[in-house]
């Protein structure tokens, strides 16, 4: 925790993949766009219809992300609880 400006800041990163685990890069870089900074879902959908067996791959990766949001989430809940 730092205070700056006479606010202080507190910088969370969160990290939802183990090392260990293999991310799907081919199939998330079709859904967004670097050079444009937007989400690009038709190219991804275009792109697991003609390659299907990747479906599983994005599946595995998804699947535990909504545990991961709800206890970042009440973390969250918690930290700001201290500040009052």
């Amino acid at each position: 925790m730092t205070q700056a400006y006479g606010a202080e800041v507190l910088g969370i990163r969160t990290i939802s993949d183990l090392a260990t685990e293999d991310v799907p890069t081919e199939v998330l870089s079709k859904g967004y766009d670097e050079v444009s900074g937007k989400t690009t879902p038709l190219k991804m959908a275009t792109y697991l219809i003609l390659k299907p067996q990747k479906i599983k791959d994005l599946q595995a990766f998804l699947q535990p992300l909504p545990g991961i949001r709800k206890r970042l989430t009440e973390f969250l809940i918690a930290a700001v609880e201290e500040f009052d």
